[in-house]
């Protein structure tokens, strides 16, 4: 997975998982379609307004935290964001370079790059979120802002593997 090599060295990684059955292209397809009508609880966990319900969670996932596109090909979509600690900001990358060289070039201290995909391969699609700190003290004050963030975040990502899964499976019996 490409978020290994991006992220080889990190201070924290969660993993998640489920199986579906079908092409690569379609199961990205749906991840990337998913709406928030789909995901109720993230939505409420994100603070999502009603009238967005039926827009797609993926770019505003990256609108609200930083979130930029790093890479996508057949298996895989890559997204990257940096954020300043200790509050957790978004913080822009170089508007100059290419968001995957900026995001792989910024090492300014107090902050934190995060990484995270959607992979799927041998019928699961899995998504991996990495964590690498500028600096070893911001990596433990990560630490502790990722005791808050870490179980919202990992709920939000199994509610949307759920809603991928089931969104695929209604599509692929439609056709």
């Amino acid at each position: 997975m490409f978020v290994q090599e991006l992220l080889p060295r990190h201070h924290g990684q969660e993993l998640h998982r489920i199986r579906i059955e079908g092409t690569a292209e379609s199961v990205l397809k749906a991840a990337r379609e998913v709406t928030w009508r789909e995901v109720p609880n993230s939505r409420r966990l994100l603070g999502v307004k009603k009238d967005l319900l039926d827009t797609e969670v993926l770019p505003e996932i990256c609108r609200q935290i930083g979130f930029q596109e790093l890479r996508a090909d057949e298996r895989e979509l890559t997204f990257g964001t940096v954020l300043s600690l200790p509050f957790g900001k978004p913080v822009p990358l170089d508007p100059d370079k290419p968001p995957l060289e900026a995001f792989r070039a910024f090492d300014t201290k107090g902050h934190v790059r995060i990484a995270w995909n959607f992979h799927y391969a041998d019928g699961e699609l899995i998504t991996h979120t990495r964590t690498a700190a500028t600096s070893g003290g911001t990596g433990a004050l990560f630490r502790l802002y990722w005791l808050f963030v870490r179980l919202p975040s990992g709920y939000t990502r199994k509610e949307w593997l759920r809603a991928i899964k089931k969104r695929h499976e209604q599509e692929r019996h439609a056709s």
